[in-house]
């Protein structure tokens, strides 16, 4: 087999550690449509608190151990936390990454050109925002895990829409993506 192929230092401790979720994890909340999205995953308690926290994913989706943390949050804060899929099921297969192969790597380069642009689902991000406020939310925070860092690491010159935004091992932020950054 043909040694994995990293496009950065960072991306080969990312796709070396096993996951947290071992086994089969009952979800707490539920899917259902949102702003302009068709599955958006909800969990926490009642919209009482008037806060909302918007978890943004890696670039494998809607995975167990990700939806894990946010029934984890919400249940320990006690306020609503929200996932999008902003991908609408098209992730990177995590058969394919880190790539072992040309093939793999066309696929994962074709990906991130396409549905993996992060500013490709800038709107979205925004519009699901907006429903929160409109829903009553008033303090709306944000944390994006690797490709969600970029996401909402862009999202954050937009103090309007956000209080808090906080980045987990970022991936593809750069220098000039956070010169305009208005939420610090």
């Amino acid at each position: 087999m043909a040694s994995k192929m990293y496009n950065s230092p960072g991306e080969r401790d990312c796709c070396t550690v096993p996951p947290v979720v071992t086994g089969k994890y009952e979800l707490k909340g539920k899917y259902r449509p949102f702003g302009d999205l068709t599955k958006v995953y909800f969990t926490g308690g009642s919209k009482d608190s008037g806060k909302a926290i918007i978890t943004v994913y890696d670039v494998f989706g809607l995975k167990s151990q990700t939806l894990q943390g946010a029934d984890i949050v919400a249940r320990s804060l006690g306020i609503q936390v929200i996932v999008p899929d902003f991908f609408d099921g098209y992730s990177i297969p995590e058969i394919v990454f880190p790539p072992s192969t040309l093939e793999d790597k066309k696929l994962i380069d074709t990906w991130r050109d396409t549905t993996g642009d992060p500013m490709m689902h800038m709107d979205d991000f925004y519009a699901v925002t907006d429903a929160l406020r409109s829903e009553g939310f008033t303090k709306i925070g944000a944390t994006g895990f690797c490709w969600g860092g970029k996401l909402i690491t862009v999202a954050g010159r937009r103090p309007e829409k956000f209080d808090a935004i906080a980045s987990v091992h970022p991936g593809g932020v750069t220098a000039d993506d956070a010169v305009d950054l208005a939420i610090r």
